[in-house]
């Protein structure tokens, strides 16, 4: 009995490991804030998947929580890779790379807060972005 106990602790240990090494290669999470004018479609962000030839590879965004005061709009674009948050190496950042905008626009005269969720998946990772917009 003493062995299975080991082998349950040794398990265990190395079950966090695992967990450790392979989670934040699985799913993240960020959060944005963008400030905008009231009425005015602005964009808020763009998404680029890419191979290591900076060619285009397919992902999916998927709004998870809509804005209470807007609206999204989406759009395809051509734009320059500022950075990769997966890869800070990425010999693409700094090319022009066709991604995917996100586009906001608040109701006609609100001021205030806004926010969504915007869930952009890859083949092998995820990441959930939280988003407040500033509406002025």
């Amino acid at each position: 009995m003493a062995d299975a106990a080991g082998w349950g602790r040794a398990f265990s240990r190395y079950g966090i490991v695992l967990l450790l090494v392979f989670l934040p290669n699985a799913a993240s999470a960020d959060s944005f804030v963008r400030n905008v004018r009231s009425g005015v479609e602005t964009k808020v962000f763009s998404y680029h998947a890419h191979r290591r030839d900076c060619s285009e590879k397919a992902g999916v965004i998927r709004v998870v929580t809509k804005p209470q005061h807007g609206r999204l709009i989406p759009g395809r674009e051509v734009s320059t890779l500022k950075r990769n948050r997966f890869n800070p190496e990425d010999a693409c950042v700094g090319a022009q790379l066709n991604g995917f905008r996100v586009n906001y626009r608040s109701e006609p005269g609100y001021r205030g807060e806004d926010s969504f969720v915007i869930e952009y998946t890859l083949p092998r990772r995820s990441v959930t972005d939280y988003f407040t917009v500033i509406v002025r």
